[in-house]
């Protein structure tokens, strides 16, 4: 059974031109959304991401609204760069 929340990360990739190359669920206290208001479903990752030039680039992806949780309508993503 595939986890819903991974073919967000998988499809937010795809959509941006990202290979992604490797993604972690993270707990909220963890990365640049811990000290942000943040809804338990609203589901974070840590991603490795290869663009169309080449570029690795990792950061953080949150999927979804505060109040209305898990979906595709709002992904905010931090970059370490």
């Amino acid at each position: 059974m595939t986890d819903s929340r991974n073919v967000l990360v998988e499809r937010w990739a795809a959509d941006n031109g990202y290979e992604l190359l490797r993604s972690e669920y993270r707990m909220r206290s963890q990365g640049p959304f811990s000290g942000a208001a943040i809804s338990e479903r609203q589901p974070v990752y840590y991603v490795q991401v290869r663009d169309s030039a080449g570029i690795l680039r990792s950061g953080w992806v949150r999927f979804g609204r505060r109040f209305w949780g898990l979906g595709w309508d709002k992904v905010e993503v931090r970059w370490e760069d």
